[in-house]
């Protein structure tokens, strides 16, 4: 943030930099692939969340999957985490 002093004397505060662009940026990818990324990642926890509905009704189908899944998207969070941060 960078405090201005505009015509009248009044000090604003200005966001300075691209608000789309800090955080993509700031693990290494541009808006885009940011996008895609987070998209295919909220379409897969979507559809976790309708194999556990179906689980809750019928419980001897996807015994394991759900949970499966869940871990294997924690694995890949956890991974780029670390990577980003190297």
């Amino acid at each position: 943030m960078v405090t201005l002093t505009n015509i009248t004397g009044r000090r604003r505060k200005y966001l300075v930099g691209n608000p789309f662009t800090k955080h993509p940026n700031s693990v290494g990818e541009t808006y885009f692939q940011h996008m895609k990324k987070a998209m295919g990642y909220g379409l897969r926890i979507q559809i976790i969340v309708l194999i556990i509905f179906i689980h809750s009704t019928f419980p001897f189908l996807f015994e394991h999957n759900a949970a499966d899944e869940i871990e294997k998207i924690n694995k890949e969070l956890q991974y780029r985490k670390k990577t980003k941060k190297a």
